[in-house]
């Protein structure tokens, strides 16, 4: 079996792996998805979080002169992931991102755990997923220990990763361990632990992720092999990875700012 050099060549791959089609991976995917995000939206932990941010943000307000922390149009609301998207994400796992396809046999392919559905729920951290926005990234800790809080007392475990990478992608992603129920390809049912992905960001971090979105999309399919890039000003990856370096430096700077106005006019108050 040679390296799929495309995403198609590795569909095809997996339909032979799979023995199903392309389109029963797609009905099955959406099928447990809307069943799953519906079952979180629906939970004990889900209402006590939801209660949790509005405690938070009042709080803050009262601690930076009615100032709101947390932008609630944009703030925990379930999102799934694309299908086209998790195919991609799951060619980068198997094939990218998998070293084993150096070695000089095709011996690990017989055991080898694919990523390809019906195999993903367990491996990809955000198929369902939320995001919670702060408006300053001071914010942002406050948020994760209270995440992590309500999880605790909720009986789930959780983990958190911060990312700083170098496309200028600032996150913190906080996967929650939840318990669901998955309907395989042969209609059975299985008991599985699936990650449910908490992304918290910042206002001004949203814009630019929004921005360039495309762009690390594109990246990720197309990883950098130039390590010199960062002294190419003219070179594609440039201008948006510094730009996202930048809002990230700024944000600090306007916090800075912010303690320091605020000690000037009213002291200690």
């Amino acid at each position: 079996m040679e390296k799929p050099s495309t995403v198609d060549i590795y569909i095809g791959l997996m339909e032979d792996i799979t023995e199903k089609t392309y389109t029963q991976w797609e009905s099955n995917y959406k099928l447990n998805v809307d069943r799953i995000s519906k079952d979180i939206s629906e939970s004990k932990f889900y209402a006590s979080l939801r209660d949790k941010l509005v405690m938070i943000n009042g709080e803050y307000k009262k601690n930076h002169r009615n100032i709101d922390l947390i932008n609630f149009d944009k703030t925990i609301k379930i999102d799934k992931k694309n299908f086209n998207n998790l195919i991609e994400k799951c060619y980068r796992w198997d094939v990218l991102e998998n070293e084993k396809w150096n070695d000089n046999t095709e011996e690990w392919q017989k055991t080898y755990e694919w990523c390809f559905p019906p195999y993903c729920y367990e491996k990809i951290p955000d198929l369902v997923r939320t995001r919670i926005t702060v408006r300053y990234i001071d914010g942002v800790d406050i948020v994760i220990n209270s995440v992590k809080e309500i999880a605790m007392l909720c009986g789930l475990e959780i983990k958190d990763d911060y990312f700083s990478e170098d496309s200028g992608y600032y996150a913190v992603h906080l996967d929650v361990k939840y318990p669901v129920t998955i309907i395989t390809l042969d209609w059975d049912t299985k008991q599985i632990l699936m990650n449910f992905e908490i992304q918290i960001t910042t206002q001004i971090k949203e814009v630019v992720n929004e921005m360039l979105h495309e762009y690390y999309e594109y990246f990720r399919l197309n990883p950098i092999k130039d390590e010199n890039w960062r002294w190419d000003w003219q070179y594609i990856n440039f201008i948006p990875s510094y730009l996202g370096h930048i809002s990230h430096y700024v944000e600090g700077m306007i916090l800075q700012a912010r303690e320091k106005i605020k000690v000037e006019l009213y002291g200690n108050r």
